[in-house]
């Protein structure tokens, strides 16, 4: 099934707001007689029919949490993939230790999966799906494996390091697994779509009406305008909220912290509450969102703020 897009202009609990707020002024004792000698098909059930198709919509079952499910899945995904690039970096020096020479080490660094690694860092999921694979192929080998290890006074890589590089892969393709189920559109979300985009383009019609049976009276005529009664019911906001919690175990960091840089201004402090989430107005511009927390690494992301409401960014830290 291809995807229905939203043809509306804002929210879902937006649209039924300013829907039923113009269908309420096309109802008052002194619209509706204006708006019925203008079409016929103006009269008070065409009102109510139209309320009730909007009920209906707002009732229909829908997959509004998945947009938030999946993005914080892709967060998951960053954190995760840091990871096991790191664990690629971790065995190219274990390499490097036991082939001193450097046409060996690049054998055996591709052989590892050094020809996914640059996809990887750019987050080409698949990409890092096949280094994982490689360096478990790589690490399989118990010739390689004992190698590696070393001997005596020259012990080299971890006994604990193919464990590592297996739960790591293991919990990254579980993850990409999830981002990919939640990034699927389901029916439910496209009825509802589509039902949205029916009642909007019914008030839409009406409201165009409106205007022009109002169009030398401003004070009547806004009351008919989408983008009026939306600023009305709810003024424009920007500014941030989510989470900051650790990554692969999602627990919550005592003590985090976090600041926001706007563009050319000094940093400010943004509350992280107890449970790790955030909730910040400010104003529209391009911030640098700092988050950090003792024996974690730093985590720096830019932003650009607009006024479309409160941009969501989860955090999930790595441990130092």
């Amino acid at each position: 099934m291809s995807q229905t897009t939203a043809i509306y202009p804002c929210s879902q609990k937006d649209l039924y707001s300013v829907l039923e707020t113009a269908w309420g002024n096309f109802g008052t004792a002194t619209n509706l007689p204006r708006f019925t000698a203008f079409k016929g098909l103006y009269v008070a059930a065409f009102k109510t029919a139209a309320l009730a198709a909007i009920a209906a919509a707002k009732a229909m079952p829908d997959d509004d949490a998945r947009s938030g499910t999946a993005e914080v899945l892709h967060i998951g995904l960053i954190n995760m993939g840091k990871i096991c690039t790191q664990n690629f970096q971790f065995l190219k020096s274990y390499i490097e230790t036991e082939f001193p020479d450097p046409l060996v080490q690049d054998v055996q660094f591709v052989i590892a999966g050094q020809n996914y690694y640059r996809g990887a860092t750019n987050r080409d999921w698949e990409s890092l799906e096949l280094l994982n694979q490689s360096m478990k192929n790589y690490l399989a080998i118990p010739a390689n494996n004992t190698l590696l290890l070393g001997v005596g006074p020259n012990l080299n890589m971890p006994a604990t390091f193919t464990a590592s590089v297996t739960t790591a892969a293991a919990n990254f393709s579980t993850q990409y697994a999830n981002f990919k189920a939640a990034e699927q559109t389901s029916l439910e979300t496209t009825n509802k779509v589509k039902a949205n985009n029916a009642i909007y383009k019914a008030g839409i019609s009406m409201m165009k009406d409106g205007q022009l049976i109002f169009m030398n009276e401003d004070e009547s005529r806004v009351k008919f305008e989408f983008s009026s009664l939306l600023a009305l019911i709810n003024p424009p906001v920007t500014g941030v909220k989510g989470s900051i919690k650790e990554a692969v175990t999602n627990k919550i960091i005592v003590g985090a912290q976090m600041t926001s840089q706007l563009d050319g201004e000094v940093a400010k402090a943004v509350d992280v509450d107890d449970t790790g989430e955030f909730d910040k107005e400010l104003q529209a511009g391009k911030y640098t969102l700092v988050v950090s927390a003792l024996g974690y690494v730093t985590e720096t992301r830019l932003v650009d703020l607009k006024l479309t409401g409160l941009k969501i960014e989860h955090f999930l830290l790595v441990k130092i």
